[in-house]
């Protein structure tokens, strides 16, 4: 698709017209403000014309793009994307939040410091453009902290349309994210739901600590957010934090009991407070409310052996065997089993089950 660009050649001639030498008359001063609000306008245009053409070649660029992202970033990078970039699905990325109608909208989305734990940046230079033109604030000291801090790597787009920045590991951007900085924030209406994906993304990728001050900012702006509040839960889990774990689970039940994975992680909780009692009550419900819960199973199992229940762990480890038949704890299930049906009783070791159900 082409563009033409005959109205910015008119209104070119147009302003030139005006300031030709004339023998006669001088030239009105209205003649003066006309050409130069039609040479603006042809400049606008132009700009416009480049905006579009910029827009038009993401489809074409994406595949370079995302083809070079997989090649360049290795297990635990994370890439920062300005703008959506189609396919960018398949690799670790998150892109910044846009409303084109209201900018301001997103404007926290800025604060470089959210994404201490990424190594790569891509820019549009269209959207830089359109911030600086704004002047917002937060954009430009986004740009002036990214040329500090990085280092192009890479350009796509002839003139260039976007640019990738990797960041030094040494760097004040790459610095742990604290919960004193997160404290001196205000508040945002979109900053929840921000929060949850940016911590998310942290979180599958293995920067826990990260996406556990994330969630608990997120868990004090949105008290009621039952996905935020249950992934601080498994975050508090994972990092063996069990009485928090148990507290923030038993919060989201009081509002959402019939949630099979809230019940399931709360159970994980009490299992490693010893609470087994409690735990297998749990485990029992999540299981009635999602019979196919293998997960649910294998836990459960490892509930009944520290009650001495054989029969009923044995019949949970069956179930489970038969829920995921592939599992790569099957040679450890059945020699449980084995030694079960011998009258011999070893569970599973603490903390070898499956990992927190996350939202």
């Amino acid at each position: 698709m082409q563009t033409s660009a005959t109205p910015l050649w008119i209104l070119t001639a147009i302003a030139a017209v005006a300031f030709l030498p004339r023998a006669r008359a001088p030239r009105p001063v209205w003649l003066y403000r006309v050409s130069a609000v039609l040479l603006l306008i042809g400049l606008s245009l132009a700009q416009a014309i480049q905006d579009r053409r910029s827009a038009l070649a993401i489809p074409n660029l994406a595949p370079q793009i995302v083809q070079g992202l997989r090649q360049r970033m290795q297990p635990g990078d994370l890439c920062l994307l300005e703008r959506a970039i189609p396919g960018a699905e398949s690799v670790p990325a998150f892109t910044l939040p846009r409303d084109s109608r209201t900018p301001e909208r997103f404007e926290f989305a800025y604060w470089s410091r959210w994404y201490a734990g990424f190594r790569y940046v891509l820019v549009s230079q269209t959207q830089i453009r359109q911030n600086l033109e704004r002047d917002a604030a937060i954009a430009r000291h986004f740009y002036q902290r990214l040329a500090t801090d990085g280092r192009i790597v890479e350009e796509y787009g002839d003139p260039v349309s976007y640019r990738l920045f990797e960041i030094a590991p040494e760097s004040t951007w790459r610095q742990p994210l604290t919960r004193e900085e997160l404290a001196a924030l205000q508040p945002a209406p979109e900053l929840a739901p921000f929060l949850s994906g940016l911590g998310s993304l942290y979180a599958e990728h293995g920067n826990r600590r990260a996406a556990m001050v994330l969630f608990e900012m997120g868990v004090r702006l949105d008290p009621q957010s039952d996905a935020l509040a249950n992934n601080l839960g498994s975050i508090y889990l994972l990092e063996g934090e069990w009485q928090e774990a148990a507290r923030i689970f038993q919060s989201v039940l009081d509002r959402r009991p019939d949630s099979p994975e809230v019940l399931y992680n709360f159970a994980r909780a009490l299992f490693e407070l010893n609470v087994y009692v409690r735990a297998e009550t749990m485990y029992r419900k999540a299981i009635a409310l999602r019979p196919d819960f293998a997960a649910a199973h294998y836990e459960l199992a490892r509930c009944f052996l520290q009650q001495d229940k054989k029969l009923l762990a044995a019949a949970a480890l069956r179930k489970y065997l038969e829920l995921e038949p592939n599992t790569p704890r099957r040679p450890e299930v059945e020699e449980v089993l084995a030694f079960l049906a011998s009258q011999g009783v070893r569970a599973p070791a603490s903390g070898s089950g499956v990992e927190p159900e996350m939202e």
